[in-house]
């Protein structure tokens, strides 16, 4: 089986892409810069370039498409034009050139828990879609596209929650808690009442691969990808916290150092009952022991930059 992956070089799409190299499947990957971890075929290309995009499906053809590419995940990144071409059009202008060419993959696309509208209770795939913030609107404006496609595709449509792990990007919540502390620094948060669902990126990973071997009748079929265990803010600080003090770091935590955003949620978990049954299969790794593996890959980053300088 051949495989495209669009944003192979992102968090979820580096992470993936190491989980597929011990496989059989055929790889190919499309990435805004020239990008590469073993086996796989890169392509480096803006999305936006529909004539480059139709050569590269033309010549692949590939028996399923992941699209994991995406913008204005940092908060307040990214223009209004640019996040709705890449999170909502970008796989609609796929799927056009797609159909155009007469070639009818799987498709597997990163949609967003973000869509849905605020509750206090785990949401589920039928709630309705009512986002707060830009980023939310672009993916949920995607998601109710894809729904067009029902009848000519299968479609598997992934809602991840509060994705974290080894190789996140150092604005992240965990990465910075992690940088400040390792450099004695205060770590400046919210007061941390927010209720959040942690998953692990290695079981996001393990899960795509789980879609990679479903096969479907052409519709279109969506899914929470969550944990599906609710865990405050603050608790989650001071797990982190006592993890960091076994590796003989002191965290200067100061709550409510920062305001709420506006459009933040203060709950957001997810039901995932509908994936468990589906894949009969569920995340394995605890919070502590994902968080575990984050923090030695900071201090390993940190010995190989004093090996550098020494």
């Amino acid at each position: 089986m051949k495989v495209l992956i669009t944003g192979a070089s992102g968090f979820i799409g580096k992470n993936f892409l190491k989980k597929l190299q011990n496989t059989p499947y055929e790889i190919v990957t499309i990435t805004r810069k020239p990008f590469s971890l073993g086996k796989e075929k890169n392509y480096s290309l803006d999305l936006k370039n529909s004539q480059k995009l139709k050569d590269i499906l033309e010549e692949e053809k590939p028996d399923t498409v992941v699209h994991l590419a995406a913008g204005g995940v940092k908060y307040g990144e990214g223009t209004l034009e640019d996040i709705f071409k890449i999170n909502a059009f970008s796989i609609i202008n796929i799927l056009d050139i797609l159909k155009e060419i007469n070639h009818y993959p799987k498709i597997i696309v990163a949609g967003s828990g973000f869509e849905y509208s605020l509750k206090n209770e785990p949401l589920k795939e039928t709630d309705c879609l009512n986002p707060l913030s830009l980023y939310g609107i672009s993916k949920a404006t995607q998601s109710m596209l894809l729904r067009r496609y029902k009848d000519d595709f299968t479609i598997f449509l992934l809602r991840f929650f509060s994705v974290y792990g080894v190789g996140e990007a150092s604005h992240r919540f965990f990465p910075y808690i992690i940088s400040e502390t390792i450099k004695g620094n205060k770590v400046k948060l919210t007061g941390c009442e927010q209720i959040r669902d942690f998953i692990n990126v290695e079981d996001v990973s393990q899960c795509l691969l789980e879609f990679l071997k479903k096969d479907e009748e052409k519709g279109f079929f969506d899914f929470n990808v969550a944990s599906g265990k609710e865990i405050s803010l603050k608790e989650a600080v001071n797990i982190i916290s006592n993890l960091l003090k076994k590796y003989g770091f002191e965290p200067d935590i100061e709550f409510g150092a920062l305001p709420y955003r506006k459009d933040e949620p203060m709950y957001y978990v997810a039901d995932i009952n509908k994936l468990k049954n589906y894949l009969n299969w569920e995340p394995k790794i605890s919070l502590e022991e994902g968080l575990e593996k984050l923090i030695q890959e900071h201090l390993d980053v940190l010995k190989r930059e004093n090996r550098d300088y020494s």
